[in-house]
């Protein structure tokens, strides 16, 4: 038995060209087909190269405000379209999974994996689940980008927008606030 799994990890690692710096991420179906039924995801790190992101103005996706419940419980509300339009890796619902995880990185360079799942409540709409590591309240606002180069078609970028600021679409030109350099002292949010 452990020489046929090491040799199914020998060809997992051949067949993806995964390198040391990668990451092998293994999840369990909601609903497994057998006891040892394992779905698997990685990021191909060792290509990733140390860089600021790039948030250019025609690479904005959508922006999404921070409410009082969203803030207290950790969660943003997405719209069903919005979903849909800009993040279509998320095949979900599906009799395989019930959330997607997407992964983010900030205006600092830091990575953050979020959760979104099919909201409980009767309205067409995806929960993102976020952790508190920024302190976000009530009127901040996510903005999420496509990156120039993804780690991977479930890769996004991230810049908070705190309230007051001016709110702007990054997609219209001619702000010179929103020239997309990534240097707008914006916060991250670590999404889980």
């Amino acid at each position: 038995m452990r020489n046929n799994l090491s040799d199914w990890w020998v060809a997992l690692v051949e067949v993806h060209s995964l390198k040391s710096m990668d990451v092998v991420r293994f999840y369990r179906p909601v609903k497994p087909l057998c006891k040892n039924h394992y779905l698997f995801d990685f990021v191909k790190r060792s290509q990733q190269v140390a860089r600021i992101p790039e948030f250019r103005p025609e690479n904005y996706l959508v922006q999404s405000k921070i409410t009082a419940d969203s803030a207290n419980v950790g969660s943003l509300v997405l719209p069903m379209q919005a979903v849909r339009t800009h993040f279509p890796v998320v095949g979900i619902p599906s009799e395989t999974h019930a959330e997607e995880r997407l992964y983010f990185t900030d205006a600092h360079t830091n990575e953050w994996i979020g959760a979104i799942a099919v909201s409980d409540s009767n309205t067409l709409s995806y929960m993102l689940t976020f952790g508190r590591t920024y302190h976000l309240k009530a009127d901040d606002a996510i903005r999420f980008y496509r990156p120039v180069q993804p780690l991977n078609s479930r890769h996004f970028l991230i810049e908070i927008q705190e309230r007051g600021a001016a709110r702007t679409d990054p997609s219209q030109s001619g702000s010179a606030e929103n020239d997309g350099d990534g240097h707008d002292s914006g916060q991250g949010v670590a999404l889980l």
